[in-house]
């Protein structure tokens, strides 16, 4: 079976001193079915003459520069690029753990039967691994994957939707806790570490206030919560409609 095709989606906005080593990263990968994609919200400080040289050295780099909305505009805007089976997004200023990433998990076939794999980051600066095994209820009342640790199929996109934009901090963590409550995607945690992330300079680092966000997750949660009332009821009637037919049983037969 042929190694599927990855999309590495590079969302930036002047990154021109941090592009040329997340390229170079991605570009060392001992992975040949891949594809990067740069998707630039008009930069003005040498990152677009960066995309376009890489692009012309390298055939397997595409790239585009034009405002945008923010981070998650871009990615989704790379989501309508992608062409590979899977879709995977790398901040400029991180870079994947080692040259094996890649070929580890698709060419190991981890991904067989697989909507959603995910593993760990290393923090650039601190050295902690973050951030182990997610249920939904983790996501919910806890914390987020790191969006640089998970690998999406692209169809993922078409049934959960993309990345909504008006949440300024938290759109990843909107869109995992959408695919977390879908029951029908397989989700799958590999115990790897799959990118370094700079801890200090992110955007969920630097802003904290997500209110779009925040309204979003209470009407998570309270759906949450009101689903073990409803598993509760739901047993206490299969008990008593089980019951009433041992009952009527018992007495047909005398």
């Amino acid at each position: 079976m042929a190694s599927p095709r990855v999309s590495i989606i590079i969302p930036c906005y002047n990154a021109g001193q941090l592009l040329a080593e997340c390229l170079d990263g991605v570009l060392a990968q001992e992975y040949e079915n891949k594809e990067v994609i740069i998707v630039d919200g008009a930069s003005a400080d040498g990152t677009v003459e960066i995309a376009g040289r890489y692009a012309a050295e390298h055939a397997c780099i595409r790239w585009v520069s034009e405002r945008d909305r923010g981070v998650y505009d871009a990615m989704n805007k790379g989501v309508g690029m992608a062409t590979g089976e899977w879709v995977y997004f790398l901040g400029a200023d991180d870079r994947l753990y080692d040259p094996l990433v890649l070929a580890g998990i698709f060419g190991g076939g981890q991904d067989a039967g697989q909507d959603i794999l995910y593993g760990d980051v290393e923090f650039k600066y601190s050295k902690r691994v973050y951030d182990g095994r997610y249920d939904l209820r983790r996501i919910l009342f806890e914390s987020n994957i790191c969006h640089q640790a998970v690998f999406y199929r692209r169809s993922v996109f078409e049934r959960v939707g993309l990345y909504d934009i008006e949440c300024r901090v938290y759109a990843d963590r909107d869109f995992n806790i959408r695919c977390f409550l879908d029951k029908g995607l397989r989700i799958k945690y590999l115990e790897k570490i799959v990118a370094v992330y700079n801890e200090q300079d992110g955007l969920s680092a630097l802003q904290r206030a997500d209110p779009h966000f925040r309204g979003k997750q209470e009407k998570y949660i309270r759906e949450f919560n009101k689903k073990p009332i409803r598993a509760v009821a739901l047993s206490i009637r299969r008990l008593a409609g089980w019951v009433k037919t041992t009952i009527h049983q018992d007495r047909e037969n005398g």
